[in-house]
């Protein structure tokens, strides 16, 4: 698929980035960006798509999406739902958001294991009701305040019980241009997974033959394209 370079809106004095998502469908674009992702998912369900793996989100989740890693979660249409159904809470930031070195300080060590594990996506499977209060108390509170709510998060974060989300190795930022063929074809896998689907005609959305699409495949995802 596609990922698209993706521009967090934030001024160059932010060092965290409080933002609140309440829509009837989320972004949908597999998309990456520098900053790292902490996201609870108030409310909403759908599929989460991260480097090369696929699995399912709902109501609680709480999500980390590390630097540059190829994501997206697409939720599911409401037909009946006038009000928006999904409500996202997210905090942004980077290794650098408090200086070049400051999680380098030999205080916050502990963190290092946290930080090597979220290259790869994490969902949180406890702790999750303080958490959650934590992230959306960025929504209200002053900048001391947040400082001091963000330290509470990460210790909360680094200590719980996580699964991983991917096993996607690459923190390769990718063009839009050497994405278009993976755009392509999982755009049309994901559209059309209920009927039968060739690897002739997977190749032909490509644009590539048989074996060159296998080849380029298997290069971009670390994974081998099998039909059932």
């Amino acid at each position: 698929m596609k990922v698209f370079p993706f521009k967090i809106p934030k001024t160059k004095e932010q060092a965290l980035l409080y933002q609140k998502d309440e829509e009837l469908i989320l972004y949908d674009k597999l998309h990456q960006h520098e900053e790292i992702q902490v996201s609870y998912i108030e409310r909403g369900e759908g599929v989460i798509i991260v480097g090369d793996t696929v699995s399912d989100f709902s109501d609680g989740d709480i999500l980390v999406f590390g630097s540059n890693l190829p994501h997206v979660l697409r939720s599911e249409k409401r037909n009946n739902t006038i009000n928006p159904y999904n409500l996202v809470h997210s905090i942004f930031f980077t290794t650098k958001s408090f200086g070049d070195k400051f999680f380098q300080l030999p205080e916050l060590k502990s963190l290092e294991f946290f930080f090597e594990s979220i290259k790869n996506g994490l969902k949180i499977e406890e702790n999750k009701a303080e958490i959650s209060s934590l992230i959306k108390q960025f929504s209200d509170t002053n900048e001391i305040d947040s400082l001091i709510a963000f330290f509470q998060l990460m210790q909360l974060l680094n200590t719980s019980k996580k699964k991983t989300l991917s096993n996607f190795s690459s923190q390769k930022q990718f063009t839009d241009t050497e994405g278009k063929r993976m755009q392509a074809v999982f755009e049309y896998v994901m559209n059309n997974y209920e009927q039968n689907i060739s690897l002739n005609k997977v190749a032909d959305v490509a644009n590539m033959s048989k074996n060159a699409f296998c080849r380029y495949f298997k290069i971009r995802t670390n994974k081998t394209f099998l039909i059932f």
